[in-house]
């Protein structure tokens, strides 16, 4: 009985630390991921818009776009929620159609809101900064910004 009973206990200290470890190992991917984040990350785009700035510059750009975002939690929230009730509309048996678009109509007002002040921040600490670095700046919002555009060729002048 004794050799059974401490093959049992080391097949369960095995299996506690399997779940232990992937218990642990998935917090740490959530947390990586930004599954637990606390608030919104700062928007990517922006983030790299600033990268041709100068180190003061650069980091009070990044700080003025996370500060919106964090300023911003329920307008992301109620973005996601919305989107998140349209898909969940969606797969309903019975389609609400009226339902799905005031859904989208609830992230798309969010989004617009939180583009706004993200756009209104990023001209506002372009107005503090001299024309070499809006350049710069420019040249990044363009790449992944709000002045991104498709080059479409010069119209032909006949």
């Amino acid at each position: 009985m004794m050799p059974r009973l401490r093959m049992l206990l080391a097949v369960s200290l095995l299996v506690n630390v399997f779940a232990v470890g992937a218990i642990g190992g998935g917090l740490f991917m959530l947390s990586r991921s930004g599954g637990l984040r606390a608030h919104p990350a700062m928007h990517p785009a922006l983030r790299a818009a600033g990268d041709g700035l100068p180190a003061p510059d650069r980091a009070r750009f990044r700080l003025a776009i996370r500060t919106v975002m964090q300023d911003s939690r329920d307008l992301v929230v109620t973005a996601r929620l919305g989107r998140a009730a349209a898909a969940d509309l969606f797969v309903q048996p019975v389609f609400d159609q009226a339902g799905v678009l005031a859904a989208l109509e609830r992230a798309r007002i969010a989004d617009l809101e939180l583009r706004r002040r993200l756009e209104t921040t990023a001209v506002q600490v372009a107005a503090s900064l001299p024309v070499e670095e809006r350049v710069s700046l420019a040249r990044g919002l363009e790449r992944g910004g709000p002045l991104r555009h498709p080059r479409y060729p010069a119209p032909a002048t006949h």
